[in-house]
């Protein structure tokens, strides 16, 4: 599907406002033509998103007539070097706090909160376009198991292929509506990798600044994966970094599945998005200017689970860097969380800034609200 005939559609799904969506109708003209920008030809070809076009070519050669939001306007939040004299960057931030008389909410499994119904079945939507891909290990096998100190539900454990675990968290460069992105997160969730995340809105806002300083380009997605023994490997293209993780953290490149090739993963992802009325696509004017020094905030879950998805897009949306411990059924980190706490159920967030840690996508949502955004 290409030209005006995408671009009605996609005009169409834009101007149609979910509860998840982050923008408002006099916007939804301008955004419509930005997706369609998105999934033009060319972005297809060179494997950037839609903002990861350079800005010279947004607003001339590419698209002259193009009305950008007034978000792009907005100042990236850029980290200053630290002199060598000075304290640690976290000790010279301003505090944040866990609310007065804020408690952790009760788990509640499988449960849906009241007024996120279509917040969820935006999730389940693009969790059925993409078939499920990202919330499975890799090599998973069903068993039983009766075991009270590893995680099975009713005497049902399935397991996965182990193989080799990085010794320390990669780290990735993207955001979440960006369709190459998000096949990216799901070869990390096959593979159970722990990877921090480092949210490059458009690629022109939060860590986009140190991704153009790190890699060279306001490209997304970027990897960087701190454990190789001749220095750190840096990576642009969505393909060949799926390559490399099933080669290095996995059964190897011959084994990518074809969920995560081609037009297929392309077209798929992109649709997903739109289902989400492309939540954390801008940072969000209310967060913090510091966010993006906070240390890593940790995130159990998996790509794709409808119920982390809100979650992920939020953590975007401030600007939060994150760690996200990915956990596929399966996966070994299934049995790590429930000695954690004592059961398995995602989202879970344990936040090293305040010492919060609480269950329940709402309720993270809520807590992010009230820690992370100014009035």
């Amino acid at each position: 599907m290409h030209g005006a005939a995408l671009q009605v559609v996609l005009g169409c799904a834009l101007a149609w406002r979910s509860p998840a969506s982050v923008f408002s109708r006099p916007l939804a003209r301008p955004l419509a033509r930005r997706a369609a920008l998105l999934m033009s030809d060319p972005p297809v070809a060179s494997d950037l998103a839609a903002s990861d076009l350079p800005l010279a070519a947004e607003t001339s050669s590419v698209a002259p007539d193009l009305p950008l939001p007034a978000v792009v306007s907005e100042p990236l939040a850029v980290v200053a070097p630290v002199a060598s004299d000075l304290p640690p960057v976290a000790s010279r931030l301003p505090p944040v706090r866990i609310p007065t008389g804020w408690k952790p909410p009760e788990p509640k499994p499988l449960s849906v909160p009241d007024g996120r119904l279509l917040v969820t079945l935006g999730g389940t939507v693009g969790l059925i376009m993409r078939l499920g891909t990202g919330v499975v290990a890799v090599g998973w096998k069903p068993g039983f198991s009766t075991d009270p100190k590893s995680y099975n539900l009713y005497g049902l454990r399935d397991t996965a292929s182990a193989y080799p675990r990085p010794a320390l968290p990669l780290k990735l460069y993207e955001y979440e509506p960006s369709p190459y992105c998000r096949k990216v997160r799901e070869a990390c969730s096959m593979l159970s990798l722990n990877v921090t995340m480092l949210p490059c809105p458009r690629a022109r806002q939060g860590f986009a600044a140190e991704l153009l300083a790190l890699g060279g380009k306001q490209q997304v997605p970027f990897l960087v994966d701190p454990n190789s023994a001749a220095g750190p490997t840096q990576l642009y293209e969505s393909d060949d970094i799926i390559d490399y993780l099933f080669d290095t953290y996995g059964p190897g490149r011959a084994d990518v599945p074809w969920t995560l090739r081609g037009p297929f993963a392309f077209w798929t992802c992109a649709f997903a998005a739109l289902a989400r009325g492309l939540a954390g696509n801008a940072r969000d004017a209310k967060a913090r200017a510091e966010n993006e020094q906070r240390e890593p905030i940790v995130l159990w879950g998996n790509e794709g689970s409808p119920f982390v998805k809100p979650v992920r897009e939020r953590l975007v949306e401030l600007a939060l860097p994150h760690t996200f411990v990915m956990c596929p059924r399966g996966s070994a980190q299934r049995d790590i969380l429930f000695s954690k706490t004592g059961r398995f159920q995602v989202p879970y967030l344990d936040d090293p800034n305040t010492g919060a840690a609480l269950f329940e996508s709402d309720a993270i949502i809520a807590y992010l609200n009230a820690v992370y955004t100014v009035p």
